[in-house]
């Protein structure tokens, strides 16, 4: 298993995450973003890398929050929901 760490080394800029597991009414389920900007807080996520907006904001979870193995990891959202991405380079 990977750590936070790992994680927040991972994501880069331009690469997509592919929501693929959380509530079935969740908007984003099913559809990739690309990761538009990372702070030191979390990233920000748009379904257009050409936009100039930053578009939603993934806060980065405290490290017993998070489950990180190979290319997926998944965060306690903190209201009872389990957030599942993908990394796609």
């Amino acid at each position: 298993m990977k750590t936070l760490t790992q994680l927040k080394k991972d994501l880069v800029k331009g690469h997509r995450l592919l929501l693929i597991q959380s509530r079935p009414s969740h908007p984003f389920l099913g559809r990739e973003r690309y990761i538009h900007t990372i702070d030191s807080t979390g990233i920000y996520l748009n379904t257009d890398m050409e936009l100039v907006r930053k578009g939603s904001f993934l806060k980065f979870p405290k490290a017993s929050e998070l489950t990180y193995e190979g290319d997926t990891f998944s965060i306690d959202s903190g209201y009872g929901e389990i957030l599942t991405y993908k990394i796609i380079k």
